[in-house]
């Protein structure tokens, strides 16, 4: 695995989609520390993978099984912890075309 150059060891990552997923899963297994929060409303995103915290991630960047640090809906939780915050949001469709 490639060991990423960072600014910080610990960051929080909102978003529960598939790319905040795969730029979680990049980030720990780059050997960041990683909060991964998603809207309350959104929940079931994050429902799969709340409780082990892992994320199987097999492409082009890191391989492997990653695990968070932490998955949750609390935002003000997530943001106290970590200076660094990644929003990840899908790209406005006039962006697309």
């Amino acid at each position: 695995m490639a060991k990423l150059y960072r600014m910080t060891d610990s960051l929080t990552v909102l978003g529960g989609g598939n790319t905040a997923f795969a730029v979680a899963a990049n980030l720990s297994l780059g050997g960041a520390s990683v909060t991964l929060c998603e809207l309350p409303s959104f929940e079931s995103a994050i429902e799969p993978i709340r409780s082990s915290r892992r994320i199987s991630l097999a492409g082009v960047g890191n391989s492997g099984t990653a695990k968070l640090h932490h998955v949750t809906t609390d935002f003000a939780e997530s943001l106290a912890k970590n200076e660094l915050v990644l929003l990840i949001i899908p790209a406005p469709r006039m962006f697309l075309d």
